[in-house]
């Protein structure tokens, strides 16, 4: 049991890498995936009962966010 342990640790000696973990190069993130897009009105109403909820129009400033 002596030689599989010092074996394992020869083994993980000879796998560590040469420079420490702060000096590895680390690759810069690739762009961010694109934001998904919201749902429509249609799709919003779909997930309720029809009749649950009164319709109310936009306002500007949601018209304007739209």
């Amino acid at each position: 049991m002596r030689a599989d342990v010092e074996a394992a640790v020869a083994a993980k000696d000879a796998t560590a890498p040469d420079q420490p973990a702060a000096e590895i190069p680390v690759e810069a993130p690739s762009a961010p995936a694109p934001a998904p897009k919201p749902m429509s009105d249609d799709q919003v109403l779909k997930l309720f009962a029809e009749g649950s909820y009164e319709l109310v129009p936009h306002d500007n400033m949601r018209k304007t966010v739209k």
